[in-house]
């Protein structure tokens, strides 16, 4: 949960002071971010779990 906030902290920070970073450097935070979102909502759908069960079909035994 830290670095989640820790995260948005540097995201305001840039989106406040976009002229003292290049955009390659805002597209990198910005694509942290977006993994950090997405493994936090797979953490939402999946409480207790690190990933999602796989859909691949099950072989009859």
């Amino acid at each position: 949960m830290a670095d989640m906030i820790e995260l948005a902290s540097e995201l305001a920070y840039m989106a406040e002071h976009p002229e003292s970073f290049t955009k390659e450097e805002m597209a990198a935070k910005l694509a942290e971010a977006s993994k950090a979102i997405s493994k936090a909502r797979t953490l939402r759908r999946y409480p207790g779990k690190k990933k999602p069960l796989s859909r691949e079909p099950r072989s009859k035994a």
